[in-house]
């Protein structure tokens, strides 16, 4: 059985201002785990499926994303879930919400998930600094980082497949959102 998952990407020269962010936190605060993986917003956390189904998966995943429309996401400063992990917060975004809610229902229907493989809680962000930020370095991690600005924004295009390769996490497939149509007129 192998392990996956499903995010967003940024684009480089923000997912390059968030990498810089993490190395910050990683040098000042002994914070490197999130540095394993490139910046990402998590749409469907990890899960188990057989190397067999993966032909499948890829046809589910790139069906799905050719019903789906781009949509701009932009960030909302920083965040924190309790004394565990920073991030960037993402802003009220209702696309994204609902993609997430429409790709939960796709993936239940055809792979049937564990429960426990489900995203139910939906709190899209890019982490900074997870599991190995100390209780002693969170809170001044935190202080530095909380009424510091950050502003970005960019257009959602696509999803991305992750397969764990048994040491770290690779891309294992990009699916594209359809473009909307331009129409002109004489």
């Amino acid at each position: 059985m192998s392990l996956y998952f499903i995010a967003i990407l940024p684009p480089e020269a923000l997912s390059n201002r968030i990498k810089k962010l993490k190395l910050e936190l990683a040098e000042n605060y002994q914070a490197r785990r999130a540095l394993k993986l490139p910046a990402h917003i998590t749409l469907q956390i990890p899960f188990r499926m057989s190397k067999t189904r993966e032909e499948k998966l890829h046809k589910i995943l790139r069906d799905f994303a050719e019903n789906q429309e781009p949509f701009e996401i932009k960030t909302a400063g920083f965040g924190r879930f309790s004394r565990k992990v920073l991030f960037i917060a993402i802003a009220e975004n209702p696309e994204m919400v609902q993609l997430h809610q429409k790709l939960q229902k796709s993936l239940d229907k055809n792979l049937r998930l564990k429960e426990n493989e489900k995203g139910n809680n939906f709190h899209p962000h890019f982490t900074l600094a997870t599991r190995d930020l100390s209780i002693k370095n969170f809170e001044p991690a935190w202080k530095e980082l909380k009424d510091r600005g950050f502003k970005a924004s960019f257009t959602a295009e696509s999803l991305v497949l992750f397969k764990h390769n048994g040491k770290t996490w690779d891309c294992f497939g990009e699916f594209f959102f359809n473009k909307p149509s331009t129409t002109t007129s004489n």
